[in-house]
């Protein structure tokens, strides 16, 4: 292979590809500049030309649409007030759940102060990531909004008393009204095994075959 050409490997100076836009297959080449493909050299220019037309020159269109809806969304005087850390919350959304502030901005309908107390016990022993899917599970978002719990669109995360057979029913969700329904649990225990089994598995919806 050391010894061979670009053309006698078959590696041709030039690519179709697929407009992203117009889905038709357009001949991109490398280069402009004449390459000599009879020099075994030249494969060291080819690949440095391969890594440059598939990382930067290929996606360049796609990259310029997206540069240019985000500068309408986000005009160059506000983005230089902003760090790289506030750009991205304001563009993903907060991905650290403080407690207290949940804890503060909940509503409660018809539930028991017992079962309040066992929820945010649950709710402090999960990890970060069981947190998480219980938001997702609970509301249907990944991430809060900029500013927290308080400015979840539509409605305040609300906990409300489940029906079901004592510690056999899972929770169940109204994601359009970020609504938790806790069935009747014994214990903390209970409440918490069924809170895990629910987030877990049926976060993102449950498949029958």
């Amino acid at each position: 292979v050391s010894t061979q050409s670009t053309g006698e490997l078959c590696l041709p100076y030039f690519e179709d590809i697929e407009d992203p836009f117009t889905k038709k297959l357009t001949e991109f080449p490398l280069t402009s500049i004449p390459l000599h493909e009879d020099f075994a050299t030249d494969k060291k220019r080819y690949l440095v030309l391969k890594a440059k037309n598939t990382l930067y020159d290929i996606p360049k269109r796609e990259l310029e649409a997206m540069r240019a809806g985000f500068n309408k969304i986000f005009p160059q005087n506000l983005k230089c007030l902003l760090t790289a850390r506030e750009l991205g919350t304001l563009i993903c959304g907060e991905s650290t759940l403080n407690l207290m502030d949940w804890q503060t901005n909940t509503a409660y309908r018809q539930i028991s102060q017992e079962a309040k107390t066992q929820f945010w016990r649950c709710v402090q022993s999960f990890n970060a990531e069981d947190r998480q899917s219980l938001l997702h599970f609970a509301t249907g978002m990944s991430f809060l909004p900029p500013g927290g719990f308080a400015y979840l669109p539509g409605h305040k995360f609300t906990l409300v008393a489940g029906c079901g057979e004592v510690d056999e029913s899972l929770p169940r969700a109204s994601t359009c009204f970020n609504q938790l329904a806790l069935p009747p649990y014994s214990s903390f225990e209970s409440m918490k095994k069924n809170l895990l089994i629910a987030i877990r598995y049926g976060s993102q919806g449950f498949v029958f075959g």
